[in-house]
């Protein structure tokens, strides 16, 4: 996928909602150089992913996208993982908010691993302390993010 997503309000995945299924084969979502912003996924229960919400049994990919100023009722105000393995580096992460849970305003995980390093998440003290976007459930710590100088 490549482009913009449209503004949208949305149970799960506000901008984009994509299952790659339970079923065995393995499916691929790539995004790139696109910009994932003003969405919103807002039912307080089952509103994940303002802005992406990706899962199922896929190889997901996400770089060198802007994710800003989506909203989640839920979890993961930016990106939400619902399963399966995340790739998701040198985006900009920033200004999106998740009402539910608070420290997933950037990126909120279920299950699956995920590499989300080297990304922007708004500020330079990274993902885990506000005033940046912030990641939860990602299992190891992000590592490496982008500072500005």
């Amino acid at each position: 996928m490549a482009g913009s997503a449209r503004p949208s309000s949305s149970a799960a995945g506000g901008g984009i909602s994509y299952d790659g299924s339970a079923f065995s084969g393995t499916r691929t979502l790539q995004i790139t150089n696109s910009s994932i912003s003003t969405n919103h996924a807002n039912n307080g229960t089952f509103g994940r992913g303002g802005g992406l919400w990706a899962g199922g049994n896929a190889d997901k990919t996400v770089t060198y996208s802007v994710i800003t100023s989506n909203t989640a009722g839920a979890q993961g105000g930016g990106v939400y993982n619902g399963g399966g393995p995340l790739a998701m580096n040198y985006n900009v992460v920033a200004g999106n908010t998740a009402a539910g849970t608070p420290t997933s305003s950037g990126l909120g995980v279920n299950t699956g691993a995920v590499n989300a390093d080297n990304n922007w998440w708004g500020c330079n003290n990274g993902p885990s302390a506000s005033p940046c976007d912030r990641a939860l459930g990602v299992g190891a710590p992000i590592a490496a993010w982008l500072r500005l100088a």
